[in-house]
């Protein structure tokens, strides 16, 4: 039993040491999403009270492959969620320049809202060395579903007006990134296109990722 026991060790220390020239690393990442709202007019008015929780935690797992100066990456990534809580007048009195002032008669809405964005992300990363720091940059493309749901009410009253909100089908926004990596550790930096217009769109059109991910 003994030579045995002895015999698996040894088969598992080889295997273990034996590295393929193109391994496969297992990735997990956890860092911050900020999100970056759309324009004026949109969910909110400026001018107006609101509240914005543009700030979650932001999670990944995945696969890489490096190929020569190339790193190939897949992962699901999660940017976690958005939420807004404004006070708006009617679309039909709203304008450039309108504040509480100017539109002291108008009925006011309240508009609280809250969506996330999570799906996959491919890219690629070209490594190159920035005074002797092991630099690399990344471009790749991000296919998400945009979730996004808002509830209207009277501010005044209260009264619930209604519902709006939106799960729709696949998008595909461009990945771009710059970060460090040193040995199985990476510190990097992102910018994702997430926007999703139509008649239900969302409250963020883009957004901004620092994730330190570990390498297996």
């Amino acid at each position: 039993m003994k030579k045995i026991e002895i015999a698996i060790l040894i088969a598992c220390l080889m295997a273990v040491a034996y590295q393929p020239v193109y391994a496969l690393d297992f990735e997990f990442a956890v860092g911050q999403t900020h999100y970056k709202n759309d324009h004026n007019g949109r969910w909110y008015v400026e001018g107006y009270p609101r509240i914005e929780e543009l700030k979650d935690t932001a999670l990944s797992v995945g696969l890489s492959q490096k190929i020569g100066s190339l790193r190939y990456r897949l992962e699901y990534l999660n940017l976690g969620e958005a939420r807004i809580m404004s006070n708006a007048p009617n679309d039909s009195e709203y304008g450039p320049g309108v504040t509480q002032d100017s539109c002291s008669g108008c009925a006011l809405y309240t508009i609280t809202g809250r969506g996330s964005v999570a799906g996959g992300l491919v890219s690629v990363n070209k490594d190159f060395d920035l005074f002797g720091i092991p630099f690399y940059v990344e471009a790749g493309a991000f296919a998400f579903r945009p979730k996004w749901q808002v509830a209207i009410s009277e501010t005044n009253t209260g009264r619930h007006l209604g519902d709006l909100s939106r799960n729709d089908q696949m998008r595909i926004g461009p990945v771009l990134g710059i970060g460090i990596r040193y040995k199985a550790v990476d510190i990097g930096i992102r910018y994702l296109n997430v926007s999703a217009g139509g008649d239900v769109p969302t409250y963020y059109t883009d957004a901004y990722t620092g994730m330190i991910r570990i390498f297996f």
